[in-house]
């Protein structure tokens, strides 16, 4: 890209007579940029510029004014180092014919578990990260991304997906385990709770619509409504290789609905809820309230079959079997 082309596309203003005319590639790594790269600076660090400039730098955005380190490359100034790559990627998305489909967290998540044709990808939500994905793409692809004021930035006409459809013929298997027909094609034994398969086939139904092409994949990293297979003492076991499991939800209002789903499927009398002391919530299930995660381990001392849990996995994940004296508080 010219240089004159990269200074209007921002609204930036180039501060000095460069020796070089144009950039072969955008970078806001300073220690991945090699000779010829724009370098944006997008934490106003000296440290970072004198990196990118040792590195091959051939232009600078940034939105300090006046570090002349090289005369010799091109200095563009910018008020906002967010909106001058807002203003990037909407360019490259006209060029490159990009489009964008805003979902919603719960079918990103379940997106995120498919595997999609080279033609699809998912985008991050933060803006420097879109970037560099929109710069590597090839042409006509098409984004999946949060529903974010970001992405009706770079591209207003973006569209947003319908939420859910009611599938025929399902079959749960236990809590976690799912069949169903889908289109005259039986899936069998998927790896998911039934309260997320009309959810997963509203996400389906669109992908048809816009034809692009898409396989079941395996949903055990799949974030809400996780179970955690554990024996009596809160060891970890494998999918499936206990009675007992802790499930884990970390969205408040799915909290509530999979509340709903459990005692619909019959599992009242054996499901305990385990919720921080600050979380008000009116259920028929047994509650029993937590301070800290480290409080996880106090319920070896309950008899459940399902805990549903809330918050993220990733806070409970190093304190199961972990030893407490303190009774802990039901209610």
């Amino acid at each position: 890209m010219k240089i004159e082309n990269l200074v209007r596309i921002t609204a930036g203003t180039l501060l000095n007579n460069p020796a070089v005319n144009s950039i072969e590639d955008i970078k806001t790594n300073p220690q991945k940029i090699t000779r010829g790269n724009l370098f944006i600076d997008i934490n106003a660090s000296l440290e970072d510029i004198k990196l990118a400039i040792s590195n091959g730098a051939y232009a600078i955005i940034s939105k300090v004014r006046s570090l002349f380190l090289d005369d010799e490359i091109a200095w563009i100034y910018v008020e906002d180092i967010e909106l001058a790559i807002i203003k990037l990627s909407r360019y490259y998305t006209t060029k490159k014919d990009l489009h964008f489909i805003q979902l919603s967290q719960l079918h990103y998540s379940l997106l995120k578990c498919l595997r999609l044709s080279i033609k699809a990808q998912t985008l991050p939500q933060e803006p420097k990260e879109a970037l560099k994905q929109i710069l590597h793409v090839k042409e006509s692809t098409t984004f999946f991304t949060i529903d974010s004021s970001y992405v009706d930035k770079i591209d207003p006409t973006s569209y947003k997906a319908q939420e859910k459809i009611e599938p025929t013929n399902l079959i749960s298997k236990g809590a976690f385990i799912s069949s169903f027909v889908y289109k005259n094609l039986f899936v069998n034994e998927l790896r998911l709770t039934s309260f997320f398969v009309p959810h997963l086939l509203g996400l389906l139904d669109y992908l048809d619509s816009l034809e692009i092409e898409y396989s079941l994949d395996n949903f055990s990293n799949f974030g809400h409504f996780y179970p955690q297979f554990v024996d009596k003492s809160l060891n970890k076991k494998e999918f499936g290789m206990s009675e007992r499991a802790l499930i884990f939800e970390y969205d408040s209002k799915l909290f509530e609905e999979e509340l709903i789903f459990l005692e619909k499927s019959g599992y009242l009398e054996s499901t305990i809820l385990f919720i921080p002391n600050n979380i008000k919530i009116e259920s028929k299930f047994k509650k029993i309230i937590y301070n800290t995660p480290t409080d996880l381990a106090g319920l070896k001392n309950f008899d459940f079959r399902y805990a549903l849990v809330f918050g993220n996995k990733e806070d409970f994940e190093y304190n199961f079997n972990t030893h407490i004296d303190k009774q802990m508080k039901l209610f």
